[in-house]
């Protein structure tokens, strides 16, 4: 069960739509409860934080707004796809995971992304009927106010990215990974006592799938081992590639010895299935 939330709080750290659709529900609540308010109460014309245009001014002003930023997104997915191609082509694809996991780009396109979703959900509550004309004054300020929003994101963002494909941040990135991989291992070190095979012949446990050997959950493996007294042997280390015939751990059971750790276990990081050993090609999945 960690295992399986440890995987699902990295799928979600290392995408690109956690933030925007966050942002995304949040503009959505934003702009309801200020049309409410302004469909309520009402807002004085004259106050320095309402509109005080005509509706066709403010129709027409969300509109450009609206049609702007969904070009503005576009622009911005390119570049992003852009330097993460010229990123992976010129130093690694394992470089990826940390754009994907930038919060900063995240926040930008969400940005983008929510001030595009609150011009044309204000711009459709604008009315222009003759003695029925309603301007939700509020909620139009508001509307430009994000776009003055989105472009200081903007500019952060292209500082961002320009830092970023630095060689000198990118290496500083990937060493600080691997001290945390590092610290997070060194803390389940183990001394492993000695292993002799027993002379019986295992049984395999096939990886029932090709890819990446992502994870194996060590301590519930460990638990079923002695629960049905026996002793496993976990073959590949993380990141080897197994084909979807090859044994990925061998099993004797019944025995009497001791259960013991073999020296050739790999690093182990938490599965939800203890004879199950996460088996990746694209993402992490269980094989």
């Amino acid at each position: 069960m960690k295992g399986r939330l440890g995987r699902l709080q990295d799928a979600l750290a290392s995408n690109l739509w956690l933030i925007p659709l966050i942002a995304f529900v949040a503009v959505v609540a934003l702009a309801r409860g200020l049309l409410l308010y302004d469909q309520t109460f009402g807002t004085r014309s004259d106050a320095w934080f309402v509109y005080g245009g005509s509706s066709s001014g403010a129709r027409q002003m969300l509109s450009t707004i609206a049609g702007s930023m969904i070009t503005f997104i576009g622009m911005v997915f390119s570049s992003t796809i852009v330097v993460l191609q010229f990123a992976s082509s010129q130093y690694s694809p394992r470089v990826l995971r940390g754009f994907f996991r930038d919060r900063v780009i995240q926040t930008a396109l969400g940005t983008f992304i929510a001030t595009f979703a609150y011009a044309i959900l204000v711009l459709r509550e604008i009315r222009e009927e003759p003695g029925h004309s309603f301007v939700p004054g509020l909620s139009v300020y508001v509307g430009i106010s994000l776009v003055w929003l989105s472009l200081a994101m903007f500019v952060t963002y292209l500082n961002h990215i320009v830092q970023r494909i630095r060689p000198v941040t990118i290496i500083e990135i990937a060493a600080t990974e691997t001290r945390d991989c590092l610290s997070r291992l060194a803390a389940d070190r183990y001394d492993p006592a000695p292993f002799e095979r027993p002379a019986t012949p295992p049984q395999n446990v096939v990886a029932g799938n090709y890819g990446l050997v992502a994870s194996v959950d060590e301590p519930a493996i460990l638990a079923i081992a002695e629960r049905t007294q026996a002793i496993v042997e976990v073959l590949p280390l993380a990141g080897d590639f197994v084909r979807s015939d090859i044994a990925t751990m061998l099993v004797w059971a019944p025995a009497a010895a001791p259960i013991r750790r073999s020296p050739t276990a790999a690093p182990i990081r938490r599965s939800p299935t203890a004879r199950r050993m996460c088996v990746s090609r694209a993402r992490a999945h269980d094989a």
